[in-house]
């Protein structure tokens, strides 16, 4: 991954290549923003421009030359200029404290995190993530303060990141403060977090902070495109509930949007017809509601208010530009079917169903109420 296929953080890319640039590299940084948005991907991409063979300098920007063999090795976090702290597992009960924690994780542990930094080498947004995995405990901490205090065996220059630095407990903190009152030559922290308000204030003033920002809506799309080859409807739809976050996005398509979206339509469509229409609804709620699945329907009705939406902007523009596009042709024949009617209240009314579920009501109860009440909107 390259600095331009990193979307968004302009702002905060110009800020780490001035520094390569002008050989004011900071011995710590904290990168913070919310979940998703690409802060591991610019500490790895800095990590290898500033290791890399063949920099390729061009006015104000530097660029990593993607084909050496420190290029290759950091895009596959496998160089040992390059040197990680996360949350481990609780290991063997015989552990000691400056034991070096991985000594006292099972095999099935070990791959577990072997498989982290494989999903996270090949995905650069993808979250890491140890089951059973809180806690940044002091033994990570003491093994890294050994690993820098070791003159570094090669050229380049050594990064240490911190995945998740707020989970560090109070007495890991304390114990990396030393790296940063006494920096090591040639020795870069990256300090990620999405919880900037958990990291020690004695932490925060010995870095320098960089906040990430929130994607745009279509900086998201485009990384679902690029990234996971997801088409543009399924990219939109899940953008707009990533809110800024590529990983929130990414989780919306863990389920089958194009059949959500079909079956919350069709649910539409059964509450609407003229006569027998009850079982067939009741028929169709409890197939949707039987797995239980909480945030399966909160899922379904966002998608149903983002259809409806597409609904309220196709009543009043000639040239609308709906999320649903490959549905614009139904869109539009459905308002003008129910032209006139109180669409801005159908959304409320979903919206309302959306809060009801997320307070615990009955999710059968809360669904018909809600198509109940479309149909009298509609119907009316």
């Amino acid at each position: 991954m390259a600095w331009y296929q990193i979307l968004g953080h302009e702002r905060e890319k110009k800020i780490l290549q001035k520094a390569i640039l002008e050989g004011r590299i900071a011995h710590a940084y904290l990168l913070w923003g919310p979940e998703g948005v690409g802060k591991d991907a610019l500490a790895i991409e800095f990590a290898k421009v500033v290791n890399c063979e063949h920099q390729i300098r061009e006015g104000d920007t530097v660029n990593a030359c993607d084909s050496c063999k420190n290029c290759k090795q950091i895009d596959a976090l496998s160089h040992n200029n390059l040197q990680f702290v996360h949350a481990m597992p609780t290991g063997k009960s015989t552990a000691k404290k400056d034991e070096n924690p991985l000594a006292s994780l099972s095999d099935e542990q070990m791959d577990e995190i072997k498989e982290q930094f494989a999903f996270k080498a090949k995905d650069k947004y993808h979250p890491f993530s140890i089951a059973n995995a809180s806690q940044i405990k002091i033994g990570s901490i003491r093994q890294a303060n050994r690993n820098l205090a070791l003159s570094g065996s090669g050229r380049g220059r050594r990064i240490l990141m911190v995945f998740s630095a707020d989970e560090m407990t109070v007495e890991s903190a304390n114990a990396f403060l030393k790296n940063l009152e006494e920096p090591h030559d040639n020795v870069t922290i990256f300090m990620i977090t999405s919880r900037q308000d958990q990291i020690l204030q004695t932490i925060k003033s010995r870095c320098q902070q960089i906040k990430c920002s929130r994607l745009s809506d279509e900086e998201v799309i485009e990384s679902l495109q690029n990234l996971y080859s997801i088409d543009e409807v399924n990219a939109r739809i899940a953008a707009i509930f990533g809110q800024g976050s590529i990983t929130l996005a990414k989780n919306m398509l863990d389920e089958d949007m194009k059949d959500l979206r079909f079956g919350m339509i069709d649910l539409l469509r059964s509450a609407m017809k003229k006569n027998v229409f009850r079982i067939e609804l009741l028929d169709k709620i409890d197939e949707l509601t039987a797995s239980r699945n909480k945030n399966k329907l909160d899922k379904a009705l966002n998608i149903l208010l983002i259809w409806m939406r597409d609904v309220a902007i196709s009543s009043v523009s000639d040239e609308p530009k709906v999320i649903n596009i490959d549905q614009k042709d139904v869109i539009q024949k459905f308002a003008s079917h129910y032209k006139g009617k109180d669409l801005a209240l159908t959304i409320l009314k979903i919206e309302e169903a959306i809060k009801r579920i997320r307070q615990n009501i009955n999710p059968q109860l809360a669904l018909v109420t809600l198509f109940l009440e479309l149909r009298d909107i509609f119907l009316d």
